[in-house]
């Protein structure tokens, strides 16, 4: 009952322990116990990154879309608040990698990807206004996806103009908040394409006008950040270029061209002869009224899965190995059916072998032969005419169009 007896024991007791068992402490207890980085909280995970022509942008988990048949009616894309907005860009990134987003006057700013809004397949995103500083005027036009820079690394871009440029990659690898500078681009030109090259690629650049041209990305050499670039294509009047890519001159792709009223096809590369820059270049598909202007062009496996957009939000998405690999001075088939009014404004490849998802809607059964020059068969064949005001007018026009690229086949290209 004596507590200071008992409080002498407890001591006695504490002390014959500490000399029997106590050894050097092995752990440091210190004021920081470090940093925990935002990114290592983040799971790392596969997204669409989409960007509408309004400037919103969001990410969506690869699980929130379905394959389809080709010809479908597709399935629910993103909604727009207005008529004038549409998806314009979308690929696939990992949440972890570095984005850096490409405006129409050549600047770049750089966000990690799992920093983006993220929103469900039929959600319009967020503006860009509210993710980087934009400047007045200023759109982002191209967005490149990137793990981390390496010294053999360039950027490549192109504009509407049909100028060129490339820049080492790590030039960009402080990238302030406000943005750096990556191309000058002159008043009344715009930046259409950007890619990430290793300085052996071919370069493909495509126009509105169904021509393309193809040439090593040697014969451009690489510039700082504030130069304007060099001609890579030789542009006729009201032509403009509307993609560009690049590609392993040993790979054996095909290149996917897809026009306004959702006709495309597959053409080898190997049909693309590998000529210098500046050149008019050669017929990449027949422009007329059934197809109207091409709106992109990609790169594709058989393995690999395609994604279409109208400018009405509706969105398509199918296996590659459904369009039909024809030669480049054919018309192509239907990859997509629109509504009356309705057109194609953005394609995106989308590689995705290992999902084998049931068709939502049956394929159109199509088929063209390359060797039969402009003729399709079947239900696309009779596609020609099922577009209002169809003249003959308008077909010769596109003919003479094409017919003078076919003369441009044997030139050498003019560097600039």
């Amino acid at each position: 009952s004596d507590d200071a007896r008992l409080v002498g024991a407890i001591v006695e007791e504490l002390e014959a322990i500490k000399e029997e068992f106590a050894d050097p402490r092995r752990t440091e207890i210190v004021d920081d116990g470090g940093q925990i980085l935002d990114e290592e909280l983040i799971s790392i995970e596969d997204m669409i990154v989409t960007r509408t022509h309004l400037g919103y942008v969001k990410t969506t988990p690869v699980s929130e879309y379905s394959a389809q048949g080709r010809g479908g009616r597709g399935i629910r894309g993103a909604k727009s608040a207005t008529d004038e907005d549409f998806v314009a860009d979308m690929f696939v990134a990992s949440t972890h990698d570095n984005l850096f987003l490409f405006t129409n006057t050549g600047r770049v700013y750089k966000k990690k990807v799992y920093e983006l809004p993220r929103g469900a397949r039929t959600a319009r995103g967020k503006a860009f206004v509210n993710v980087i500083d934009l400047r007045d005027g200023e759109q982002v036009v191209g967005m490149l996806a990137v793990k981390e820079l390496s010294p053999d690394q360039f950027v490549f871009m192109a504009t509407r103009s049909g100028t060129v440029k490339k820049t080492t990659a790590e030039a960009f690898a402080n990238v302030r908040s406000n943005g750096i500078k990556a191309i000058a681009v002159d008043e009344g030109d715009c930046l259409v394409g950007v890619r990430l090259t290793d300085g052996t690629m071919d370069i493909l650049l495509a126009t509105q006008n169904g021509l393309a041209i193809r040439f090593s990305e040697n014969d451009v050499r690489a510039m700082g950040r504030d130069a304007r670039g060099v001609r890579g294509i030789n542009l006729k009047s009201g032509d403009a270029v509307v993609g560009m890519t690049a590609v392993d001159p040993e790979a054996n792709l095909s290149l996917l061209t897809v026009c306004e009223r959702g006709y495309g096809k597959r053409t080898l590369l190997s049909e693309y002869p590998c000529r210098g820059r500046g050149g008019r270049g050669v017929i990449t598909i027949r422009v007329n009224h059934r197809n109207g202007p091409v709106v992109g062009v990609r790169l594709a496996e058989d393995e690999d899965h395609l994604i279409l957009i109208s400018d009405m939000g509706r969105l398509i998405r199918m296996r590659m190995d459904q369009i039909s690999v024809m030669g480049r001075s054919t018309q192509g088939v239907r990859v997509m059916r629109l509504d009356k009014g309705e057109r194609v404004v953005s394609v995106e490849r989308l590689a995705d072998p290992e999902e084998d998802a049931g068709d939502e809607s049956p394929p159109e059964e199509a088929t063209a032969d390359p060797a039969a020059g402009d003729e399709a068969s079947g239900d696309d064949a009779a596609d020609a005419d099922e577009g209002p005001g169809s003249s003959p007018t308008e077909d010769s026009s596109a003919t003479t169009l094409n017919a003078d690229a076919d003369d441009d086949d044997d030139d050498e290209g003019e560097p600039a």
